[in-house]
């Protein structure tokens, strides 16, 4: 895996900007063609273009299962039918199983969030039954997707030892690391060692800055952006949502969503 991504590097990196010379590892990131589009670019093709066409041949970021799930939750919440969570999960299985564990563990803050503005009842009894629902409904969605998602969860578990290596966790990321921190939100600078890529928008900033100037109001939609700013401020969430391998912030496309829909809400006010 060490040669192919060094060799796909190599040829690819007169077509596309590379910011992080030298030897990779299992993995790069490209930033774009090198031209982007511009007027003497033979390839005549975008940033953008690219990306589309990998959604063609079936590459989809978590961005399109994850709203399809959430709205899968809100409708179970109604007590409508469960069929629009079911088959998103399950299809999200059958995509990409690296991004399914991050789309549970966001799936899962979201209905807490959702639990406790719409259900409003804590008894244990009513927990319980909303628990046992849930959990029933990704049983059933497991079993939807078990003819290609069991042989790789069993071929993770069995053949794979990236989580049995020991990475040194600190307790909070280098000084430079939340220098660097602000700037990723309203330009395209980003901290790569730590896959940290957010280049939020300035009217998203704008919309997070209006929303907590209601007092009274929003306090879901406040204390999800409170809890995603401190899991970009400390290492082990890098960590745990990347299955305790090492740390990583690739799950930041969460906060990006978050930013956007928080954008909408406000553009009214």
């Amino acid at each position: 895996s060490v040669l192919s991504a060094n060799y796909i590097k190599e040829c690819l990196k007169d077509v596309y900007k590379l910011p992080i010379e030298g030897v990779c590892k299992h993995e790069f990131v490209f930033d774009g063609l090198v031209n982007d589009g511009g007027h003497d670019d033979v390839h005549g093709a975008t940033t953008l273009d690219v990306a589309k066409r990998l959604l063609d041949f079936g590459f989809h970021a978590p961005t399109i299962y994850f709203p399809l799930i959430i709205l899968g939750i809100d409708k179970i919440f109604n007590k409508e039918r469960p069929y629009l969570f079911i088959w998103a999960t399950a299809l999200s299985a059958l995509a990409n199983f690296y991004f399914l564990y991050m789309l549970i563990i966001f799936a899962v803050i979201y209905a807490i969030f959702r639990y406790v503005v719409l259900i409003k009842d804590f008894t244990l009894a009513t927990i319980f039954r909303w628990l046992g629902s849930f959990v029933g409904y990704g049983a059933v969605s497991v079993m939807i997707s078990c003819v290609i998602f069991l042989p790789l969860t069993l071929h993770l578990v069995l053949n794979m030892n990236r989580f049995g290596v020991e990475h040194f966790s600190s307790v909070l990321y280098p000084l430079d690391y939340y220098q660097t921190l602000l700037s990723t939100l309203v330009t395209t600078i980003s901290y790569p060692d730590m896959y940290t890529y957010l280049g939020f928008s300035a009217a998203g900033i704008l919309g997070i800055c209006v929303l907590f100037s209601f007092r009274k109001q929003y306090g879901d939609l406040k204390a999800a952006t409170v809890l995603f700013l401190i899991f970009l401020c400390i290492p082990f969430f890098g960590r745990f949502f990347n299955g305790f391998a090492y740390m990583t912030n690739r799950w930041t496309w969460a906060f990006t969503m978050l930013s956007s829909y928080i954008l909408v809400k406000m553009i009214p006010k």
